[in-house]
């Protein structure tokens, strides 16, 4: 996704300017996009964050739920969803 965004950036520079970019995405920059939730909630809180599976800290409902036949999953990020 990050380099998705670095690149749209290099092409809208391109079309602007006529100027190639280089576009470079360090992993550890990924990552931490990925592990916000659990950082801060250590930071605050103290105490590190067990594994959720399918969910989120952030949003609830989020989460795969296993019914007879196979999976539903479910996110409600706002009320007007659920």
């Amino acid at each position: 996704m990050w380099a998705l965004v670095g690149i749209l950036a290099a092409l809208h520079h391109r079309e602007k300017t006529g100027e190639g970019q280089h576009v470079d995405v360090a992993l550890l920059d990924s990552l931490t996009a990925v592990i916000t939730y659990p950082a801060l909630y250590y930071s605050y809180a103290g105490e590190v964050v067990k594994p959720l599976g399918s969910g989120r800290q952030a949003i609830v409902p989020f989460h795969a739920f296993k019914t007879r036949d196979y999976y539903l999953a479910v996110c409600c990020p706002t009320e007007k969803f659920w």
